[in-house]
């Protein structure tokens, strides 16, 4: 399983809401802080997150890709998939999440604790990506 990211689809939060509420996700729109990080980790559903305003950090832990993801652009992590973010500088988001969830649902895997079956890299990640200077995206 690997990150699927659409560039420049996505123009304003409405917009992404509507498409989210069309495909039955869940969402919530807010602030990605600027040093807000994630490390590498998995959950068992799908999650969008469509940038609004800013941009920030995603790392595919399948490919080990970093992606600079801008305002406008659609992304899927599908569930399972190893990934990473990482914001610079403050942004506005559009979370969405496959299934109707309650909070203690969104929980986030550590990287170790991914299915053998299901592992789309033999390796967990530190985050030491984070202070790369050239991702790729």
């Amino acid at each position: 399983m690997t990150i699927h990211i659409e560039r420049g689809v996505v123009a304003s939060a409405e917009d992404a809401e509507a498409r989210l509420r069309e495909d039955g996700f869940t969402f919530f729109t807010g602030p990605l802080p600027k040093r807000a990080m994630e490390e590498t980790h998995w959950h068992e559903i799908d999650v969008v997150i469509a940038a609004v305003e800013g941009s920030f950090r995603l790392k595919d832990g399948s490919t080990g890709e970093v992606h600079i993801v801008e305002a406008g652009d659609w992304t899927l992590t599908p569930g399972g998939t190893l990934h990473a973010f990482a914001a610079d500088a403050p942004s506005t988001v559009v979370v969405g999440f496959s299934e109707a969830i309650a909070p203690a649902a969104l929980e986030a895997f550590p990287a170790s604790e991914l299915p053998d079956a299901e592992r789309s890299s033999p390796r967990v990640e530190s985050p030491e990506w984070l202070g790369e200077e050239k991702p790729s995206g």
